[in-house]
């Protein structure tokens, strides 16, 4: 059972208590590394760890990511909804820019909807392809649209009548 005053005089104690090393980890977490996507191509292809992968315990965790893609004519995709995996920065940017804006070029992309938000871009995007930073993408991406800014409720100021 929780007891917020227990909390805070247990706090209070560790503070104000000489014997507590100054320095003492109470809780260590370590976040996993993203993984490296042309790595995982290249073992799914070789069947080769990268040179970087050492322990035991490291090739079992890159095992474990590498289950969550498969390969096809030299195309990385991602196993939970066979979309395709972008490796380059720029035709990240391209596909975004597309999504986002909407285009001429494709039939497709003339029917998306242009400029609808951050949420329904990143739920777009993801339905076509992938890539591990493809949410904070977007979001910087919409942060410097100008349309988005302008037309966005939280910026509007009210004219008053």
């Amino acid at each position: 059972m929780f007891r917020p005053w227990e909390t805070k005089n247990m706090i209070t104690s560790a503070v104000t208590n000489p014997e507590i090393p100054e320095k003492t980890v109470i809780r260590e977490t370590k976040c996993p590394e993203p993984i490296n996507l042309r790595s995982v191509l290249a073992y799914l292809k070789c069947q080769r760890y990268p040179v970087y992968i050492h322990s035991k315990n490291d090739k079992s965790n890159f095992r474990r990511q590498a289950k969550s893609f498969y390969f096809s004519d030299d195309v990385l995709y991602h196993k939970k909804n066979s979309v395709l995996v972008i490796f380059d920065e720029e035709q990240r940017k391209s596909i975004l820019k597309m999504i986002h804006e909407g285009s001429e070029e494709s039939i497709e992309a003339v029917a998306l909807p242009s400029h609808c938000g951050r949420d329904a871009t990143i739920n777009m995007l993801s339905q076509r392809c992938d890539w591990p930073s493809i949410t904070s993408d977007v979001k910087s991406f919409i942060k410097e649209c100008g349309v988005c800014q302008r037309v966005n409720p939280a910026t509007l100021k009210i004219v008053p009548e």
